[in-house]
């Protein structure tokens, strides 16, 4: 159903961000307890944490989405796991990576200019997150992903697009994206099961997955609980050293408004009539 036969049919209720945020803390006591519920592990990042040491446990005022992360070994219980959703909760995923992102949204919601048109509704994100031996072998990682493209990028950054066209032309793209299937992939994986035993290397992004920072292991793990308002959550460890990481020494500090970011102009509750 299109935006404009909800309004014109009256069945589009515009919600505050007070209202969205509720909605997202709802749906994150649901998601929490399922992980935990299953055993899988899982971490707070992004916005979110941000709202916990600068908001007071609360939210960016302007923030309108939550992120989790969840090891990237086990994204295919994730499947199962959320099968076990109450309404009005649904995920659908997003991109076509190894690992794509797992979008848990509110049936009972509408977004309107939303960044990314495959948001349903107001939405929690779940990505995959890997521990890499070194900085170089994520950056490795980001150059094979470039090389494996079969299709030209779309990147608004105009020397982007011009090496993804030079690559495709040279038509590399099935040689590397097989090498990236039968020898990069197990490779990494190997390392993250490894790491993992030893709690050692750089959490970051699953592979073909960039993140905005890479961190040391004992800076996220082991996790510590908090909480963003009275709902429970894990966090990284060293929150402080991760938000610095992410965000810059001054993440403490209120941005212009320029550089606030939303992900969607407009959300609304669907009134069934």
């Amino acid at each position: 159903m299109t935006e404009q036969t909800l309004e014109s049919d009256g069945h589009l209720e515009p919600m505050s961000l007070v209202e969205v945020h509720q909605t997202l803390l709802s749906m994150l006591a649901v998601v929490t307890e399922l992980f935990d519920h299953h055993g899988l592990d899982y971490c707070l990042i992004g916005g979110g944490c941000l709202g916990i040491a600068r908001h007071d446990h609360g939210f960016v005022p302007w923030d309108d989405d939550l992120d989790l992360a969840v090891w990237a070994r086990d994204w295919q219980r994730l499947p199962e796991i959320f099968s076990h959703l109450p309404p009005p909760y649904a995920t659908f995923l997003k991109g076509s990576s190894y690992f794509p992102t797992f979008n848990v949204f509110d049936t009972s919601t509408h977004l309107s200019g939303a960044r990314d048109t495959s948001s349903a509704g107001v939405f929690i994100d779940i990505v995959p997150m890997m521990i890499w031996p070194g900085k170089f072998s994520k950056l490795l990682d980001r150059v094979i992903g470039v090389l494996a493209r079969p299709e030209p990028s779309q990147s608004p950054v105009a020397w982007k697009r011009w090496i993804s066209k030079i690559i495709c032309w040279l038509k590399v793209a099935p040689l590397f994206e097989n090498f990236q299937k039968k020898i990069f992939f197990s490779y990494i994986l190997e390392w993250d099961r490894r790491l993992w035993i030893q709690e050692q290397g750089l959490v970051t992004g699953a592979v073909g997955r960039p993140w905005r920072g890479k961190y040391p292991f004992e800076v996220i793990f082991p996790t510590q609980m908090s909480h963003i308002h009275q709902v429970p959550v894990k966090i990284p460890r060293h929150l402080n050293q991760f938000l610095k990481t992410r965000y810059g020494e001054d993440y403490l500090e209120i941005p212009d408004e320029t550089q606030r970011w939303r992900h969607f102009q407009h959300a609304y509750r669907i009134r069934q009539s």
